[in-house]
């Protein structure tokens, strides 16, 4: 669940004001994370399931944007979208409670953009989410995806959703976007690299394989 702190309590904020001011003539704009607010959302322990005395964790699931927005979209009808609409709904209801999901920051500002009314049925979805923080570790492994490459300059917020999946070491992001994240060759760079900078990298996949 998400809960609120003081503004005596934030941690990051301090951090992320200016979070990608130009280090480069070509570095692009980006709302700084976490917006300037007198509060800030924090990540509570990961739940976890007791059997027979042992303590097991519950796999952790980073919900990006275009899985909430297939989730609430009117039915297409475009035969591969709408199957995707139903594969959405499908694992909502029927695997989603094996998980412990999350989302973070970056979600929120995307989910709450757009058409109001599928706006406001998108956050209502993701009411129920734990977010994770958008931290500095998480913003200076984004800016490395995009000034290698491996991300493209201008989508920003890509690149801050597979870092904040790594940083925060969740077990599997789950998305839609096939051309930027769920990305054969884009993954096996991704993947290579940000364990070559020491982390684990997280199972990318669509609700379909998971």
């Amino acid at each position: 669940m998400i809960r609120e702190c003081s503004a005596q309590e934030k941690p990051f904020s301090h951090l992320l004001d200016n979070t990608f001011a130009p280090h480069s003539p070509a570095a692009p704009a980006v709302p700084p994370y976490l917006p300037p607010s007198s509060s800030c959302l924090l990540i509570l322990p990961p739940p976890s399931i007791k059997v027979d005395a042992t303590i097991v964790l519950v796999e952790t699931v980073y919900i990006e944007t275009t899985i909430l927005s297939y989730l609430v979209s009117r039915p297409s009808r475009d035969i591969i979208v709408a199957a995707r609409q139903e594969i959405t709904r499908d694992w909502w209801e029927f695997s989603m409670p094996s998980f412990d999901c999350v989302l973070s920051q970056v979600v929120l500002d995307e989910i709450s953009a757009g058409d109001p009314a599928h706006a406001v049925k998108r956050m209502d979805r993701a009411s129920n989410l734990s977010a994770l923080a958008v931290n500095q570790s998480c913003v200076d492994l984004a800016r490395l995806y995009l000034d290698r490459g491996y991300v493209p300059k201008n989508e920003i917020r890509d690149a801050l959703h597979i870092a904040v999946a790594v940083i925060w070491k969740v077990d599997y992001l789950l998305t839609w976007n096939c051309k930027h994240i769920a990305n054969a060759h884009a993954l096996r760079q991704l993947r290579k690299f940000s364990e070559n900078q020491g982390h684990e990298f997280p199972q990318v996949c669509t609700p379909e394989e998971l």
